[in-house]
C-alpha cells in the first residue's frame, strides 16, 4: 500500500479509528485527517461507548470546528492544517507557543519519514 492510498484509507476510517482508541483508552479522542492536496479535512470527536461526532469539508471549515470543539483560537491550529493565518486576530504568547510546537512536530515527523 502506498503512503497516499494508506492516507485515503485512514480518511475513510477516521471515525472508526477514533472510536476504537476512545474505547481502548477509556477517554475522549479527537481524530483528524487533512488532505492538503485537495484542501479537505475530516475530524471525529469520540467519547468511550458513545457514537462519534464527525465533521468533514474544506480545511478552513474543519479548522474552525476543531477550534470550537477544543475551545481554542483557530490561529493556534492553523499550522496543523497547513493554513496560513488569514485572520485579523493577532497571535498572543500562547498561540505563538502552540505554533512553534506544531512546527517542531511537523519537522520531527518529516525527519522520521525520511529515515524510513
Amino acid at each position: 500500500m502506498t503512503e497516499r492510498s494508506a492516507a485515503h484509507a485512514l480518511a475513510d476510517h477516521v471515525s472508526e479509528a477514533a472510536s476504537a482508541i476512545a474505547t481502548e483508552l477509556d477517554t475522549e479522542v479527537l481524530g483528524l485527517y487533512v488532505d492538503v492536496g485537495s484542501d479537505s479535512a475530516r475530524i471525529c470527536r469520540c467519547l468511550p461507548d458513545e457514537s462519534p461526532e464527525t465533521f468533514a469539508g474544506l480545511r478552513r471549515n474543519v479548522l474552525d470546528r476543531t477550534a470550537e470543539w477544543l475551545d481554542v483560537n483557530p490561529a493556534s491550529l492553523s499550522a496543523l492544517f497547513h493554513l496560513g493565518l488569514d485572520t485579523d486576530e493577532e497571535m498572543d504568547a500562547e498561540d505563538r507557543f502552540v505554533e512553534t510546537k506544531l512546527r517542531e512536530a511537523r519537522e520531527l515527523m518529516q525527519r522520521y519519514r525520511q529515515g524510513k
